[in-house]
């Protein structure tokens, strides 16, 4: 009896079909959780400048033909310096006491010379009055004083100025009585031109007297 249900048991089994089994799934494995990163924030880009443009060369003068010698050396000498004023004048004539005359002797006639030239001169001051005179200068400096002059009456060469105490110099001169001075004048000979005409003044306590002088 079991043998016979064992029997119909195989032959309600279809021939050739496969018993179906069923495969369990593979595990998946699991991944770690993904951390986000962080990314450096990107550098700022710096603009360079864009470059000058080169200036505009300009185009070369024209080619020209040099300045004489004489007008380069013209440009560039120093201007000639300016004329120096003329010296006023230190003789001038006063009143003299009534009576006093003042002569002069010189050389009316001196040589062109390079060098230096002495001009001799003898001052002779006289009372002709009746009356003794006074005679009074500033200084003691001021008791003869000189000077040469052209014709335009400009000054050449005159006494040098010293100093003297500011005291009053006094002298008195009887009727007859004569005073002389002698005095002897370097003259630079490039100072005086060769025909030219000079004029002397000379003063002696106070009197003024000229002469003329000729340079030949």
């Amino acid at each position: 009896m079991v043998l016979l249900l064992a029997m119909a048991g195989c032959a309600l089994e279809e021939p050739g079909a496969p018993a179906a089994s069923i495969t369990p799934a593979a595990a998946v494995p699991q991944q770690p959780p993904v951390m986000p990163t962080r990314r450096p924030a990107p550098k700022p880009v710096t603009l360079s400048p864009a470059p000058a443009t080169a200036a505009a060369v300009p185009a070369p003068a024209p080619l020209t033909s040099p300045a004489p010698v004489e007008d380069r050396l013209a440009a560039t000498a120093p201007p000639p310096p300016a004329a120096a004023p003329p010296a006023p004048s230190r003789v001038r004539p006063r009143s003299a006491p009534p009576g006093i005359n003042l002569s002069l002797r010189t050389p009316s006639l001196l040589p062109k010379v390079p060098g230096t030239v002495t001009l001799a001169i003898e001052a002779k001051l006289s009372n002709d009055g009746n009356l003794d005179a006074l005679l009074s200068v500033p200084t003691a400096c001021d008791v003869v004083a000189w000077e040469i002059v052209d014709r335009a009456n400009q000054v050449l060469l005159s006494k040098e100025p010293a100093i003297c105490a500011q005291v009053v110099a006094e002298s008195t001169l009887r009727p007859g009585e004569i005073l002389v001075a002698r005095d002897r004048i370097e003259v630079p000979g490039d100072s005086l031109t060769a025909g030219g005409r000079y004029r002397l003044r000379y003063a002696f306590w106070g009197a003024v007297a000229e002469a003329d002088i000729a340079v030949q």
